[in-house]
């Protein structure tokens, strides 16, 4: 059978925060906003001008595990460094945790569940029977291959 190849490089997200977020949203203060990928992570800076000072801090989403299948797999992930931004990551995985087993947030780790998330009979059992061959980071690309299980 076929696969499914999904392939989504730095320029894509910073263009898509652009016209999503900076264009129609008024957050006070937030000058830019940037995503790098990287083989450790995706890095999010943020230029920020907070009572006349402008400031620039980041964050690092670290991949811990990798899921195998959209059935059982997981996704772990840690984040490091500006501890505001961390609180704020954090915190939005929290909140979508009240909304879904699949998701929980703790000490600065985040876990999705696939085997947790629920969402209609028809989708999910598409969901279980694929694998995923491929889950990457590198060279600013992030590239994810699907394929049925056999």
């Amino acid at each position: 059978m076929g696969s499914l190849r999904i392939e989504v490089d730095e320029e894509f997200i910073n263009g898509l925060i652009d016209k999503v977020i900076e264009e129609n949203t008024q957050v006070q203060g937030l000058k830019n906003l940037n995503v790098q990928l990287r083989e450790d992570g995706i890095n999010f800076q943020m230029e920020v001008n907070f009572l006349g000072e402008d400031s620039t801090v980041e964050t690092l989403i670290k991949i811990l595990e990798k899921p195998e299948d959209l059935e059982n797999g997981k996704l772990r992930l840690s984040l490091s460094g500006d501890e505001g931004v961390r609180k704020i990551l954090e915190g939005i995985f929290y909140i979508l945790s009240e909304f879904s087993e699949a998701v929980s947030s703790k000490d600065y780790e985040i876990l999705i569940d696939f085997n947790k998330i629920k969402i209609n009979p028809f989708i999910d059992t598409m969901l279980k029977s694929l694998k995923i061959s491929r889950f990457v980071l590198q060279d600013g690309k992030f590239e994810l291959v699907l394929d049925f299980k056999k």
